[in-house]
């Protein structure tokens, strides 16, 4: 299904989302008029110190669903600067994995009943001085063994995608599948909570392949989780002097 990703719009608390999805989503599904699901972004404030329950009544006053988080971004990313602040907490960190698992126990509160659904998230980190994939694997299986658990006792899969970016310590669909394999091996049980979130922009921006991605994840194993179509920019840099680049 085509979901309406929210974190193109500003909110860091609860309430500001509640008021987003108000003010834009539910003008989305006026016009669509059907229910329409959401990808939603909460942050890390909004997750752990807002009412859940002023969410769910939004959702169901104005006939919208959610179909998936995006974990991406921590905190507010909508300031004017920004810069590498968005990378952080990376998947070395505790507090990550809390958001994580804070973002997965609402998702399987929020979803239409017998779905499954995803929360995109970093691909590990800024890549500049990075040497910690061995860290990052062993907070991403503690999250899987979290994820294994939620399933048990609701009987909802919720699965984590790895967002490839550029400049990140993933940037491309090789880099994602060769952290995977090296990491955990051929073990299907991690590929079952650990898929891919396949972002157009960033796969164009590196100039990869559509084909060849998934073909990549294929021979890897990996399922892919959730789809962001969004776009780039395409900038003959060749044409531009000094001051404009």
């Amino acid at each position: 299904m085509i979901g309406y990703c929210t974190n193109v719009h500003a909110g860091e608390t609860l309430d500001e989302v509640v008021t987003n999805i108000r003010t834009y989503c539910a003008a989305v599904q006026q016009e669509v008029g059907e229910s329409i699901e959401l990808g939603l972004w909460l942050s890390n404030n909004a997750v752990f110190n807002g009412d859940p329950a002023k969410l769910k009544d939004c959702l169901l006053e104005h006939n919208l669903t959610v179909g998936s988080f995006n974990g991406f971004p921590f905190g507010d990313f909508h300031r004017g600067v920004v810069q590498h602040d968005v990378y952080e907490p990376t998947w070395c960190d505790e507090r990550r994995l809390a958001y994580t698992k804070q973002l997965a126990s609402l998702l399987v509160e929020l979803l239409p009943e017998n779905k499954s659904g995803g929360i995109s998230t970093l691909p590990l980190g800024w890549a500049e001085g990075w040497d910690q994939d061995q860290l990052a694997a062993c907070m991403l299986m503690q999250c899987v063994d979290f994820l294994e658990e939620l399933e048990q006792k609701t009987g909802r899969c919720i699965h984590i995608d790895i967002e490839p970016e550029p400049g990140c310590r993933l940037q491309t669909s090789l880099d994602l599948s060769r952290f995977v394999q090296e990491q955990f091996d051929d073990e299907e049980r991690i590929r079952r909570y650990l898929r891919v979130c396949y972002d157009t922009c960033h796969a164009a921006v590196m100039r990869e392949d559509p084909m060849r991605a998934i073909d990549n994840y294929v021979q890897a194993g990996l399922k892919i989780g959730k789809v962001q179509l969004s776009s780039a920019v395409d900038v003959n840099f060749d044409v531009l002097d000094g001051d404009e680049k």
